[in-house]
């Protein structure tokens, strides 16, 4: 359909005659099938449709009681679209149906008494008319594009995809159920989607966004500045951004997820294996499965396992901590606790607890009992707040895997299949992994209670500061020992005091004698 639209100008002084037409004497603009007669100020309309006016007239000393002008189609009753006042910019809006062109209409005073334009500002009237936008759209219908919609400004050098859309400027919907809007925007394919400038989804059921964005492969999504989704059913987001594994996803700046399944986000960071994470500022998974790093300027350096990054530049690249698949844990410098002493898991002889604050020692065995002062041997004293925990067994079952005798776990490789998509596609080729042998004796459906819930457990603190019952004799800076009930008593040498903490306890540094 075509656009038709006008706008006019007065830039003279004067004034109009009640009942006499606002004359125009240029037109900045006008399109399609309207003219404008500046000798009579009539407008005159060549096609049907639905038109809207928009008009203002600057005002100025009137002896009329009040300025009200209306656009006037011939025999129909004028169209009175604006709030009337003496003096000033006297300014109104109007809908006109054309049915049956050509129409004439022309914008009339119908004040009481003349109206004179003011002389304050250079120009003294303006009107604009454009036809409705509501059949603009109604464009190619046929064989090749049947419920097509194109706009005006889209391109019109190619054949559209049925039901396809087509909005804003040199835009392109060549795919069927396609959608393109914005500025130079393509969509070419099944049920794809663009918008926003220069962007392009050229694969089925794409979605393209932003700016220079590309979404390439089936149900890609790719948004924000240059980012690209080259990866089935991915996701990439931000500035120059790349998702290019199945099923992954770059988020931030300049990040890419090349694993299947990986996620990048931050900035330079890269997820460049299946299922691994990159994030924070230059971290990379270097091709390792599962990783997952974060930080600044690291690099992973084993399969399934986390990186805590801590270099200062790519000459100077490093980490701070690391916790490996098999359970093994690293870090650069120190750990630091809450809990002054450092202790280990032990199992009472007798199947029931021993309290915190008790000296303990071995009864003949790997099990523990109160200690008293008959025994010559002190393991500890039970603890509750320790700052590290050996013998812990917090995780699994002790013997869910095979070991050694010197209790390194076995490993054997596995063949692990190929993964496929829906549609057939390899997502995950077939490749081999490095397991833990498991134990044929490890139940899975059991559940695991760790040895910190179980009431035959405790934790014996082995070195350190420790707190424990006393028989209200032990005095700071005195010793003590283990009485016939395990709890600490003055004595002339033993385990050194350092304070009073309660009526029945006392500090301790404790140490193997």
């Amino acid at each position: 359909m075509e656009n038709i639209s006008l706008q006019i100008e007065r830039l003279s002084p004067g004034c109009v005659a009640p009942g006499g037409n606002v004359v125009f004497e240029s037109a900045v603009f006008s399109s399609g099938d309207i003219a404008y007669d500046s000798e009579t100020g009539v407008i005159t309309i060549g096609q049907p449709g639905r038109y809207v006016f928009d008009w203002w007239v600057a005002t100025g000393c009137s002896c009329a009681d009040e300025a009200v002008f209306a656009l006037s189609g011939g025999a129909e009753k004028p169209v009175i679209g604006n709030l009337p006042q003496k003096i000033g910019q006297v300014s109104g809006f109007a809908v006109f149906d054309v049915d049956t062109p050509p129409a004439s209409i022309s914008l009339v005073n119908c004040s009481r008494r003349a109206v004179s334009y003011s002389r304050d500002v250079p120009v003294k009237a303006s009107l604009l008319v454009t036809r409705h936008a509501q059949n603009t759209l109604d464009n190619l219908v046929d064989g090749n594009n049947t419920g097509a919609v194109r706009s005006i400004g889209a391109r019109d050098d190619y054949t559209m995809g049925q039901y396809a859309t087509a909005l804003g400027i040199n835009t392109t919907a060549s795919g069927r159920y396609s959608h393109a809007e914005g500025d130079s925007t393509t969509a070419s394919n099944w049920g794809a989607h663009a918008e926003g400038y220069l962007t392009t989804s050229s694969s089925s059921f794409t979605h393209a966004e932003g700016a220079y964005s590309i979404a390439s492969r089936n149900s890609a999504h790719a948004e924000g500045w240059g980012t690209a989704a080259s990866g089935l059913f991915s996701h990439a987001e931000g500035n120059n951004t790349t998702s290019s594994g199945t099923y992954s996803h770059a988020e931030g700046y300049r990040t890419t997820a090349s694993g299947t399944a990986s996620h990048a986000e931050g900035a330079y960071s890269k997820a460049s294996d299946n299922y691994s994470h990159a994030e924070g500022h230059y971290t990379n998974t270097n091709q390792h499965v599962g990783a997952h790093i974060m930080g600044n300027y690291g690099d992973a350096d084993t399969n399934y396992s986390w990186f805590l990054a801590n270099g200062t530049d790519n000459s100077n690249r490093g980490l701070a901590a690391k916790i490996l698949q098999d359970g093994n844990a690293y870090i650069d410098v120190a750990w630091n606790a809450g809990g002054a002493d450092y202790a280990e898991m032990f199992e009472t002889a007798s199947g029931s607890p021993i309290e915190p604050g008790y000296f303990v020692t071995l009864d003949g065995g790997e099990k523990i009992r109160k200690a008293t002062e008959s025994d010559d041997y002190i393991l500890g004293v039970s603890t509750a707040a320790s700052g590290i925990v050996g013998n812990a067994g917090a995780l699994r079952w002790k013997d869910k895997y095979l070991t050694d005798e010197w209790g390194v776990i076995r490993c054997h490789e596995v063949e692990i299949p190929e993964e496929r998509g829906e549609d057939g596609e390899i997502i995950i080729p077939a490749h081999t992994e490095t397991q833990p042998m498991l134990n044929p004796e490890w139940d899975p459906q059991r559940e695991y209670v760790p040895r910190a819930k179980r009431p035959e457990w405790v934790c014996v603190g082995l070195l350190g500061k420790l707190l424990v019952r006393d028989d209200g004799t032990c005095v700071p800076g005195g010793y003590c020992m283990p009485n016939a009930q395990g709890v600490a008593t003055a004595a002339e040498s033993g385990y050194r005091v350092m304070k009073r903490t309660g009526e029945n306890q006392v500090e301790i540094m404790f140490y193997l004698r």
